[in-house]
């Protein structure tokens, strides 16, 4: 399962000034005569909102978006690796 979730953090004036991405997968690995074993990946990257640049914040988002991929995707083969097969 993959979750991405997004927390504003508002300015006193009730813009948003920035925001929390987080990158969630959660996946189980089942080895043979093994019980499944959980495991989880959260990724948090902080994303500052500039209205006067709209433009380039979407692709600064998409970029983020990524990143967050790729380090995620890294993380989930590092824990792979760790998996002792019995």
């Amino acid at each position: 399962m993959i979750h991405c979730n997004v927390q504003p953090y508002h300015f006193t004036t009730g813009n948003v000034a920035e925001y929390e991405l987080i990158y969630q997968v959660k996946f189980t690995v089942t080895l043979p005569k093994q019980e499944a074993q959980p495991f989880s990946v959260e990724i948090r990257r902080d994303y500052l909102d500039d209205p006067r640049t709209a433009l380039a914040k979407s692709r600064e988002m998409e970029l983020l978006l990524h990143e967050m991929r790729i380090q995620a995707a890294d993380a989930i083969v590092q824990k792979l690796a760790s998996i002792e097969i019995n």
